[in-house]
């Protein structure tokens, strides 16, 4: 099985859980935090993507720590260019809040698992997929114009995963 990379590690080792209040103080910092993802995170993306266009790939797991920021960002742009609808995408999203909640009612040794960290207000991933598709036109231009993944790529993973 290949092993997809992640979007984002953190070269602040022992400084992660003051990172993490400092990105997920509120939702401006969540939103600046998640463009600076989509802006800079383009050869793990394109690497992703390729992996997703193969249908040797599946079945798939993608996830990261919470599974709702890296992840959450990952699955908006594949629901996005497979057309389902922005609100739907949203509404997905703020559901991660409520099941992370029950990860910090048990035992949890991770500490990038915090009160602030599980936050996933609808409104950040509303705002990312706006600021997408109005800097990019749509998710799909973004996708090819920006992080370089061939239209062909894009329309493997459709059919894969519309069959």
């Amino acid at each position: 099985m290949q092993k997809m990379k992640l979007l984002l590690l953190s070269p602040c080792l022992g400084f992660e859980k003051q990172l993490i209040q400092i990105i997920m103080r509120d939702e401006h910092s969540m939103l600046k935090f998640y463009i600076q993802i989509v802006e800079n995170a383009i050869a793990p993306l394109r690497e992703i993507f390729d992996l997703l266009s193969l249908s040797s790939s599946y079945p798939v797991l993608i996830h990261c720590v919470g599974g709702k920021d890296r992840t959450g960002i990952v699955i908006a742009l594949l629901l996005r260019v497979l057309g389902c609808p922005r609100m739907d995408i949203v509404r997905d999203y703020a559901i991660s809040e409520y099941h992370l909640g029950s990860a910090l009612g048990g035992e949890t040794n991770n500490i990038l698992l915090t009160e602030n960290s599980i936050k996933s207000p609808a409104r950040v991933m509303h705002q990312l997929l706006q600021y997408l598709e109005r800097t990019y036109g749509s998710v799909q231009n973004y996708l090819e114009r920006h992080v370089g993944i061939p239209e062909a790529t894009v329309e493997s993973i459709v059919e894969i995963l519309t069959r």
